[in-house]
């Protein structure tokens, strides 16, 4: 049983999620707070946020903390390294995140991670869905526009992190990086395309632009995984984000991708010089966890180098897989596959006699993720716990 849970993110940042709520922090559970209720601001100041804040510092594992920070509890239950900031304590050797002294937590609200920008997108990926993107045929979604969210609440706020769908499809996330040159600016793109107007940003790390790069193989693995994009003409931009913009890789681990890591950790050496250490895992839906993969797959496909031995993550090529869950997970992906005329047996050709037994299904596709810079969340709260590789 957990009896303390301290977390310095509810004394730095508040987010909010694609319905136009706030969240106590970027991964949290949405509050009943809207973003035309009231400011950042007045949301960090409200009791429920104060609430969980005092049960942490009191050491009190309260009904607030279990409600706000049940991803995060849940994956560290499991052996996963959660989006939790440790504050005095370093859970365990070679933990990569850095340490916060009690003492040191002040109240200060410095970053916002901004959900509302809406579902405009160009893809459909496998691990995404309808209402999460456009690029499905969804209507649009526009809270900024619709609550008619006013832009002056962020002036004093220094580090922006924007979230979509595509954020460099939404009007908004030019005009406020070209408005706020002393801010420091992130989002996450799936890489399809390069806007000219980033040419002339400034490269500041402390006032800059960070871009992630969703990436989820080399070649048409990426392409199946994220229906729509192409190829040759993401690694046109990605050289062009490497050459102008501070940039990582954000590389989340499926059943489809799993054998994957390895090709794409040398692509990306040899291509632009990058070191992929880490990624992320598709926890939700769990049908489409790597997790699940037969014992024999994961073994054969785990290599020495693939995955450090931190926390119990070397254990994962042995987990016992949950046999229904990758069934189903099979079953989505011929149903994808017969729905948009793409085809999973090119990329997991050892399962084609496990195809050709399932049903197409209609599998309610609400529960799955979507990607974020800083780990990833879901605005439903789903979230993928780090694996380093």
């Amino acid at each position: 049983m957990i009896k303390n849970w301290i977390c310095s993110l509810p004394w730095t940042d508040v987010g909010t999620n694609m319905d136009g709520k706030y969240l106590i922090c970027p991964f949290g559970t949405p509050s009943p707070h809207y973003i035309n209720e009231m400011t950042p601001h007045e949301f960090y100041e409200t009791d429920y946020v104060e609430t969980v804040r005092r049960d942490m510092m009191n050491n009190d594992f309260s009904e607030a903390i279990g409600q706000h920070c049940k991803v995060c509890i849940n994956l560290e239950k499991n052996g996963w390294i959660s989006a939790r900031r440790h504050v005095d304590d370093r859970p365990f050797d070679g933990f990569p995140q850095e340490i916060v002294p009690k003492e040191k937590l002040k109240k200060k609200l410095k970053a916002i991670m901004i959900y509302h920008l809406g579902n405009r997108c160009n893809l459909s990926c496998i691990t995404c869905s309808p209402r999460l993107s456009t690029g499905f045929g969804s209507p649009l979604l526009d809270p900024w526009t619709e609550m008619k969210f006013d832009d002056k609440v962020l002036d004093d706020i220094k580090d922006i992190r924007f979230h979509g769908g595509e954020p460099l499809l939404s009007p908004h996330v030019k005009e406020q990086i070209l408005k706020r040159p002393d801010t420091k600016f992130s989002l996450t793109t799936n890489g399809t395309v390069f806007p000219r107007w980033l040419k002339n940003h400034k490269r500041d790390k402390k006032a800059g632009l960070n871009i992630w790069i969703s990436v989820d193989g080399v070649g048409p693995l990426d392409d199946y995984i994220r229906r729509g994009s192409q190829w040759k003409k993401k690694i046109e931009n990605m050289h062009l984000f490497f050459k102008h913009c501070y940039t990582d890789i954000l590389f989340t681990v499926n059943m489809v991708n799993y054998k994957g890591i390895n090709d794409l950790k040398r692509f990306m050496k040899d291509e632009f010089g990058y070191d992929l250490t880490r990624c992320n895992r598709v926890t939700s839906p769990a049908y489409l966890d790597a997790i699940n993969l037969p014992i024999w797959f994961k073994k054969k496909h785990t290599r020495p180098d693939q995955f450090q031995d931190l926390k119990n993550q070397h254990t994962f090529k042995i987990d016992q897989p949950n046999e229904q869950k990758f069934r189903e997970g099979v079953s989505y992906c011929k149903t994808m596959d017969a729905k948009y005329g793409i085809n999973f047996l090119n990329h997991m050709p050892e399962f084609e006699e496990l195809y050709n037994e399932v049903d197409v299904n209609e599998f309610d596709v609400e529960e799955s993720i979507i990607h974020e810079g800083f780990g990833t969340h879901s605005n439903e709260g789903g979230f993928e716990g780090w694996l380093y590789i």
